[in-house]
This record gives C-alpha cells, sequence and structure tokens, in this order.
C-alpha cells in the first residue's frame, strides 16, 4: 500500500478538527460522533510520535489505496493523554445505518509534516473476535466503538509495502473463486476473501462437526483481506496482498528472497511445512459478520480425494497438525474436501505450483 499517496489526499482533513466538542438539543437526532479508547498495550513508553486514526467506508486495501478520496471519510490525531477520542462524523456524508471501518496507528518516526504509518510503527483495526466483524452500524448520537467485544488494539508491525514485492498488479497471492457450491445470494451480498496464518486457526474434529466447534479462527492473524461484491464475482484468477501491518507475534522474514519464506510459518522444510489458510465467507446480507444460519464458508482444498481411513491420521498430522481424533470413520467425507494451508509464502507472487489457489466452496456451511 502507497501510504504517502494515501496520507496526502486527506491533507486538508488532518489537524482541521477538535476534540471533545459536543452538540445540541436540536441537533441530537441527526448528529452522528464515535467515540472510544486505543489500547496502547505495553508499547506505551515507546510510543515517540503522534497517535492517529483513521474512519474508512471500507476495509478493502486495494480499494482504499486506489481510490483514497471516496474511502477515507476523517482523519485526525487523538488525545495521547489517555488515548481517548470523540469524532464528530455529522459533516462527513455519512447517516445512520451505515457501515464504517476504524483504524489507528503510532507514527514513531514522525518529524513533522503529514504523519503516516511505515516500517516499524504500530497499528491497529477495530474488530470484533467473536463475531469476525471489522466494521460497526452507526446511529445517531455518540457510538461508543471500542465497547462490547469490539477492541482497537496496537499489536501490528508496520512493513514498507516495497518489503513484500507486489504492486496494484502483482498479488502476493494468485488465487480463483469458484461460487458453485454457495446456494444463492442476492445483490447485498459479499464474498470476504482471507489468508490466515495457521497460529490463529483451530480445527477441532473431536467436537463434532458443528462450524462453531470446527473452527475458531483469531482474527489478529489475518495476512490478508479482500472484499468481493456480489456484483463485481468473477471466475477470473484475482490477486489477494499480503497486509503490510503483520500481528506482532508472527515472524516476517524481510531479509528472505524467493524460495526462502517471507512469512514464517510451521514445520519449516518438512512435509508438513505450512503457513496460511485460504478462507472465503459469502457474507450474504453483507453486514460484514458471519452469520452461522444463512453464511457459507469456502476454502483452498489442495487435492480433494476419497480418504484411506487408515491414512487420516497421517493427513492430519500433516495438514492440520493436529493428531488423537476419535471415531475418524465417522469424518471421511469431510476429509475428503479438507481445508489445505499453504505449504510457504514468499515474496512476490505466490501460486499453487503453477496455478492460482482455487477457493471453492464444499459444502461446511454454518447451518
Amino acid at each position: 500500500m502507497n501510504i504517502r499517496k494515501v496520507a496526502s489526499s486527506f491533507l486538508i482533513f488532518l489537524f482541521l478538527f477538535v476534540f471533545g466538542c459536543g452538540y445540541g438539543e436540536d441537533d441530537k437526532e441527526t448528529a452522528i460522533f464515535i467515540s472510544g479508547t486505543v489500547d496502547v498495550g505495553e508499547i506505551e513508553e515507546d510510543i515517540s510520535g503522534p497517535v492517529l486514526v483513521a474512519v474508512l467506508n471500507t476495509y478493502d486495501l486495494e480499494e482504499i489505496q486506489e481510490n483514497p478520496d471516496d474511502t477515507i471519510i476523517k482523519f485526525i490525531a487523538i488525545d495521547e493523554s489517555d488515548y481517548t477520542f470523540l469524532i464528530d462524523l455529522t459533516d462527513e456524508g455519512v447517516k445512520e445505518g451505515d457501515e464504517i471501518y476504524v483504524t489507528a496507528f503510532v507514527d514513531n518516526d514522525y518529524e513533522g509534516g503529514i504523519p503516516f504509518p511505515t516500517g516499524g510503527d504500530k497499528l491497529g483495526l477495530l474488530q470484533n473476535k467473536e463475531t469476525y466483524a471489522f466494521s460497526i452500524e452507526l446511529e445517531y448520537g455518540v457510538n461508543h466503538i471500542t465497547a462490547g467485544d469490539y477492541k482497537l488494539e496496537l499489536t501490528k508491525n508496520v512493513y514498507d509495502s516495497h518489503d513484500f514485492d507486489y504492486d496494484s498488479e502483482r498479488g502476493s497471492i494468485r488465487y480463483t473463486l469458484d461460487d458453485g457450491g454457495a446456494g444463492s445470494y442476492g445483490p447485498e451480498a459479499q464474498f470476504i476473501i482471507m489468508a490466515i496464518h495457521v497460529g490463529g486457526v483451530s480445527i477441532n474434529l473431536s467436537e463434532g462437526l458443528d462450524l462453531r466447534d470446527v473452527i475458531q479462527i483469531d482474527m489478529d492473524y489475518i495476512l490478508g483481506v479482500k472484499v468481493v461484491p456480489a456484483a463485481e464475482y468473477s471466475e477470473d484468477p484475482g490477486n489477494l496482498n499480503i497486509l503490510p501491518a503483520i500481528y506482532e507475534d508472527i515472524i516476517v522474514n524481510l531479509e528472505n528472497d524467493p524460495p526462502e519464506p517471507l512469512i514464517e510459518g510451521e514445520n519449516y522444510g518438512t512435509d508438513a511445512e505450512r503457513t496460511a489458510y485460504l478462507v472465503v465467507i459469502l457474507d450474504k446480507d453483507g453486514d460484514g459478520e458471519l452469520d452461522y444460519a444463512e453464511d457459507e464458508i469456502g476454502y483452498y482444498c489442495s487435492e480433494p480425494t476419497e480418504i484411506d481411513l487408515g491414512a487420516i491420521d497421517d493427513i492430519l498430522f500433516r495438514y492440520l497438525g493436529i493428531l488423537g481424533i476419535p471415531d475418524l470413520e465417522n469424518l471421511a467425507g469431510l476429509l475428503c474436501n479438507i481445508p489445505t494451508p499453504i505449504q510457504r509464502i514468499t515474496k512476490g507472487e505466490n501460486l499453487d505450483d503453477t496455478e492460482p489457489y482455487a477457493i471453492k466452496f464444499y459444502g461446511l456451511s454454518p447451518n
């Protein structure tokens, strides 16, 4: 992501807004504010620059990069005495019912001018780890966006985009998306495509086949995300860029060139090496959340085959890193299309041998 390009597009917004502003009785029905707190965790004493919050109308990195004027709603420096903020969105073209996305970052190497995140800074994304949501729906009045299960934590290390060796025409992960098994959906639907580090995915087949028990995802471990509206669905290959902000517990090897890994996975150099799952959520109502009653789940599977039950233990270890699952004979149908992690992610374009990674819907749906 060209941060300088994005930052320059909202120069006129940066220091024009004050904090703690209220609104009168006549404005209560139309005024919209968001308030919250940025969780700086254990890095507070390492902060040497301004902490900033950006309000967006999309979480699509490519869209933000290509159309910053249309995607960035407001961008401000916040109160660093307690890292709280109150942002007035009343005159920013939003209304009750609109979905917004919020990010925060600290610009540690700030030397004047326009702050922007670069290598060595910290960044956080507003997210709800229970519903896997990155957005909130606005209401009139004050929206307390970091209440309940929503958190805005500075837990991601920022890297310069060129460190990942991609541009707008060449994605880090090449994929195709097939909606053939997804069932019906309307124009309000969207596909949320994600690469999730294996450290953030827990698959527990011993608890039965209810999706909420089988797969647990820690959203901190997302390596890349792309939102494709239903109207823009295509079977043509697409690109999923590795984000230039990665969770602090994931090791990124900037000095490595292909074929050595950029993102450190698990079991390096063995047949069981694995780095990330490719997952898609068909968000049928377009609300940005996983609805277990309606939405569908798809994923990358390397080679769907009829599996010899005697080989299941080996397959579970190789692809999922788990052993000792009881009643394996009851799981044979599911294991024919087992989610397969990408073995290794390097700089540049990543392919499944010579072809894009094929993401499909195999019937592992929430309902």
